[in-house]
């Protein structure tokens, strides 16, 4: 949908978001570092239309599902 992402340095998110890149990691329960991510990408609209778009064009490129179908067979193949 070519929108920044915040989202919090939990297992499972590091091979998603890249941090300044495709959107802005949050420590887990910390209120104040969600609010000030969010205050950063309404006042920085430049910078978050940026990382929307590259966001996009990474789940585009490695993301897809024939991606994972092909890593998914890959990986069935090899057993």
């Amino acid at each position: 949908m070519e929108r920044a992402v915040i989202c919090t340095r939990t297992s499972g998110q590091t091979d998603v978001v890249v941090e300044g890149e495709t959107g802005l990691y949050v420590s887990p329960s910390d209120d104040s570092e969600l609010r000030n991510a969010i205050i950063y990408l309404l006042n920085n609209p430049d910078i978050a239309q940026r990382m929307g778009k590259n966001g996009r064009k990474r789940v585009d490129q490695s993301m897809s599902l024939d991606h994972y179908v092909e890593r998914i067979s890959h990986i069935v193949c090899q057993i």
